[in-house]
């Protein structure tokens, strides 16, 4: 059974909240193939995302229309998604982006509040037939590297997903994350897979206006990357729980140990499940979760895969390691894993490249139980509040506006290493915060001589 017809089966069943109303499943069925009758299909969509209602039902729709979908954040900068228009031609592009001109593109129709914007001349494209998704690792940069997802992909994860944590159809989650961000998007599929209610949030948790949402519909379930409880802990999880929640969650890289600490103290406290989970975009996206049963016993560990997955560590040589506690590159096999990337139009053709097996570049070692255990990074990428980002568009673009400088990642921030003692830090920050969407805490300079060859 698809995806799509597997939750027409839940009917009048609460599907999602948003600030005005609510819509059952058979009202999202019916609205999301409407607003999409006119896409063709196999169409190349970008799709600029919300947490929103327009959002949902455009996604649904053009899933319907097996048209591929390029999921972006609705707050690229102009410059990037124009960049991006270029790299692969879209034939439509739906946004409620205000001011935006769109060379070659002419207004088509509105729905809700979202405009959909037609290729004047039609661009043919040749598309893998197993393609569904192009999902950015990038959060907002614009980098034209795009994970490609197949239909297996997602739904042999969104089902991984269920039976790990057990969701049914009387859970209920509220949005704290990006919709196009793939951890954000998992969460999405997989509520809406089991005919659970999402409430759509578009507020940070800091302010007044999310928790009283929050206490207001009391979500059974919650989901974070670190920086979502780092917040949380300096709100002291007030309000946080209700005799309905059942679990929180985390992903979306390393939590610092004495977070950790308080949200395994929390979750006992208070007789709830927290699980750690990991996982990467090209995993379409999560991999491995900790049972909360070992959150003390097996403390910072990513725990083992997803039922149907399988890890393996390599040395340098590329050879197995087979004994505990050696450190190697962290392989993923399961068929969640990504069919590759694209860089451009022409890679839509591509079938699939990494079979089912992923190079995660990821640093690890596994205990003598088989619990595995991140250590470290082997690929040029920091992840900062979730997002992965790739350290080597920064050096290239603060390059091009005159600052020669070096990027590490540490302990979840970015790590700018620069020679210059004249350097202005402040505009460093500045430029990086707007052009990367980088909280400037995250953010750290140190003078250093380094080997600019390396």
């Amino acid at each position: 059974m698809s995806y799509l017809n597997h939750i027409k089966k839940f009917k009048k069943k609460i599907a999602v909240i948003d600030e005005k109303q609510s819509y059952n499943y058979n009202q999202i069925d019916k609205i999301s193939s409407e607003i999409t009758q006119n896409i063709e299909s196999r169409s190349l969509v970008f799709l600029l995302s919300e947490n929103n209602v327009e959002t949902i039902m455009y996604y649904l729709g053009l899933l319907k229309k097996k048209a591929v979908i390029v999921l972006l954040n609705q707050n690229l900068k102009n410059s990037y998604l124009k960049n991006l228009i270029v790299k692969y031609k879209p034939n439509y592009i739906i946004t409620n982006k205000k001011a935006l001109t769109l060379k070659n593109y002419k207004y088509y129709n509105k729905k809700f509040s979202y405009k959909v914007f037609k290729r004047k001349k039609i661009f043919i494209h040749k598309i893998f037939s197993e393609l569904a998704l192009l999902l950015s690792t990038s959060g907002t940069t614009g980098n034209p590297k795009l994970v490609r997802l197949s239909y297996e992909n997602y739904i042999n994860n969104t089902e991984k997903i269920i039976k790990s944590l057990n969701l049914k159809s009387s859970d209920s989650v509220v949005t704290t994350l990006p919709f196009s961000y793939t951890y954000g998007l998992s969460i999405i599929n997989s509520y809406l897979y089991v005919g659970a209610k999402i409430i759509l949030n578009q507020e940070s948790i800091i302010k007044k206006d999310f928790w009283k949402k929050y206490v207001k519909y009391k979500p059974t379930s919650f989901y974070g990357v670190p920086f979502t409880y780092e917040l949380l802990s300096k709100l002291n999880y007030k309000n946080f729980f209700t005799k309905k929640l059942n679990f929180f969650a985390q992903a979306g890289g390393k939590i610092e140990d004495n977070l950790l600490k308080k949200n395994i103290e929390f979750s006992k406290n208070n007789n709830v499940k927290y699980y750690s989970m990991y996982g990467q975009t090209e995993a379409s996206p999560r991999i491995s979760l900790l049972n909360n049963k070992f959150n003390k016993s097996k403390f910072n560990s990513i725990g083992k895969p997803l039922k149907g997955g399988k890890f393996k560590l390599v040395n340098k040589k590329k050879k197995e390691i087979k004994k505990p506690f050696v450190e190697g590159e962290l392989i993923y096999y399961g068929k969640n894993v990504s069919l590759g990337y694209a860089i451009n139009f022409k890679d839509l053709k591509k079938k699939n490249e990494n079979n089912y097996k992923l190079f995660t570049g990821d640093i690890a070692y596994f205990d003598k139980d088989n619990f595995f255990y991140i250590t470290g990074r082997k690929s040029g990428f920091v992840k900062i509040l979730g997002h992965r980002i790739d350290m080597k568009d920064i050096e290239k673009l603060m390059l091009k506006k005159g600052f020669n400088i070096k990027c590490n990642s540490q302990d979840n921030r970015l790590l700018i290493c620069y020679k210059n003692k004249n350097l202005n830090k402040g505009l460093i920050k500045k430029i990086l915060s707007n052009e990367f969407n980088i909280n400037q805490n995250y953010i750290e300079l140190k003078y250093l001589k380094y080997n600019k060859n390396k």
